[in-house]
């Protein structure tokens, strides 16, 4: 799935925390939960975000320099600020109650797509198995499961 993700403000924040102090005091497991959960992007997106937020904040070896207006704004604006003061901004960001529903909209799809990968995967298996019989896949009928049949129960006639 190829989603374009529109950088705003608040995930460039985020973004700036991530650059400077990783996922801990976070809400989140690691940095692909941040970059799909909760920005709404790709682990390689964040992480290009965060290679042009460090080239803005003075480190050049091995960073993007194509850095955008809004990210030069929000380093210059936080870049001073004490980690635990930025956390804090980052966490109202997470927990603002529009933000909520984007996010858990975000985890729904993300678990769709993780659904349909596992369906995807199942297929897969089973083609080989057909392929291993000497079937071709793409002719086999799909196999339903049949309700099995339940014995009528007599009833007893009421004189």
């Amino acid at each position: 799935m190829k989603r374009e993700h529109k950088w705003d403000r608040d995930d460039t924040v985020i973004t700036l925390y991530f650059t400077k102090h990783g996922t801990k005091h976070l809400p989140v497991k690691d940095e692909k939960e941040l970059a799909e959960t909760i920005i709404g992007s790709s682990i390689d997106s964040l992480k290009m975000q965060s290679s042009n937020v460090n080239f803005v904040l003075g480190k050049t070896h091995g960073n993007l320099n194509c850095f955008s207006k809004l990210q030069k704004e929000v380093v210059e604006e936080f870049k001073t600020m004490p980690e635990t003061e930025l956390r804090n901004v980052v966490l109202d960001i997470i927990a603002d109650t529009d933000r909520k529903a984007v996010v858990d909209e975000r985890i729904k799809i993300r678990e769709e797509i993780r659904k349909e990968e596992r369906e995807k995967e199942e297929k897969k298996k089973l083609d080989a198995i057909f392929r291993k019989m000497g079937k071709d896949p793409s002719k086999m009928r799909s196999i339903g499961v049949r309700p099995i049949p339940t014995k009528v129960e007599e009833t007893e006639e009421v004189e």
